[in-house]
């Protein structure tokens, strides 16, 4: 396993950047200045993305884990295939459910988070098959 940061591949890169980006995103949800909300727990984060603490949580343990799968190009294309899966099917249970209801029961979001969590499982989908390793290979790659 590669530690030294001018040899990681551009696909563990973006994993640790996904992770920062999640990370703080969630710590951001408990700022409350960086939310408005209303009396049922249910704020928005910088007035458009609808958070509460599950949701916070959700992203803080989720930026974790990308920064953690970057510590080797297989963890990151896990990670990368894994989470593109998992936010593709967020993604269509939100946009299908009632606007009202908790995504998986658990989870507020509204259309603004539906269009990000759409971005977000394609960008993810693309990099963990798109994206070369330090080797130069790609999954998508039939050169195998």
């Amino acid at each position: 396993m590669e530690d030294n940061g001018k040899d990681m591949s551009l696909l563990r890169k973006i994993a640790y950047l996904f992770g920062v980006v999640l990370l703080l995103s969630g710590i951001m949800g408990f700022i409350p200045f960086l939310t408005t909300g209303d009396d049922d727990g249910v704020r928005r984060l910088l007035g458009i993305f609808e958070v509460d603490t599950v949701h916070n949580l959700v992203h803080i343990a989720t930026g974790i884990v990308a920064m953690l799968s970057a510590k080797s190009d297989r963890l990151a294309r896990i990670f990368f295939i894994t989470f593109g899966l998992v936010y593709t099917l967020i993604t269509l249970i939100g946009f299908a459910g009632d606007p009202d209801a908790k995504v998986l029961g658990f989870l507020h979001v509204n259309q603004a988070d539906n269009f990000l969590h759409l971005g977000i499982a394609a960008v993810s989908l693309a990099a963990g098959l798109l994206l070369p390793d330090r080797k130069g290979k790609k999954l998508a790659d039939p050169s195998d």
